[in-house]
């Protein structure tokens, strides 16, 4: 997984190190390893990097070490998905999508809840049937957030207040995109 931050690109792991690395020169800044594999690209606003790890974590580092500030941990269901949503850092928020369908807004500086959002509801009589992971890449567009899930909805969200504006039954494990007025 590869991010980017300002005059920096960022690298995931499949064994959890976090790289970050001077994007004039390559150079190695510094190198910590969690506790997860990291499937979704690291993403940082220049002071700090956040990474969601497969094992359920959201993790804020500072972007001139690479110490741990903050840890979000939610719970995993039983089955899920090979893959995480990469989160997005905007107006003082990081947002990620979870395995659970939910899309949590915390606090980029402490990490405390600024909201949750349901996307989908597992339903079903296996674990297969219940799997709602949010994998795919979430789309925003000024104040508004789409996100699809596995087995689930596409639903639009005002990151101001955490309320859904619209949804629509969908089904998508993949990233979301848009272009002519439209979202894909």
């Amino acid at each position: 997984a590869v991010g980017i931050g300002p005059d920096s690109v960022l690298l995931g792991s499949s064994d959890g190190s976090v790289i970050k690395l001077d994007a004039s020169d390559g150079s190695e800044h510094w190198r910590v390893v969690l506790d997860g594999e990291i499937l979704a690209a690291p993403q940082s606003n220049g002071r700090i990097v956040v990474v969601q790890t497969y094992n359920g974590k959201l993790r804020a580092l500072d972007a001139s070490d690479g110490t741990e500030l903050w840890v979000f941990d939610s719970n995993l269901p039983v089955l899920t998905l090979r893959g995480t949503s990469t989160p997005i850092i905007a107006d003082g928020i990081v947002i990620a999508g979870l395995a659970t369908g939910k899309v949590v807004a915390l606090d980029l500086d402490s990490g405390g809840m600024r909201w949750e959002a349901r996307v989908a509801v597992a339903q079903g009589r296996s674990e297969i049937d219940r799997i709602v992971d949010i994998d795919g890449e979430m789309l925003l567009l000024g104040n508004l957030l789409y996100v699809a899930s596995y087995q689930g909805r596409l639903v639009a969200i005002d990151i101001a207040a955490g309320r859904k504006i619209w949804q629509q039954d969908a089904s998508s494990y993949m990233g979301l995109d848009q272009g002519f007025g439209n979202i894909y």
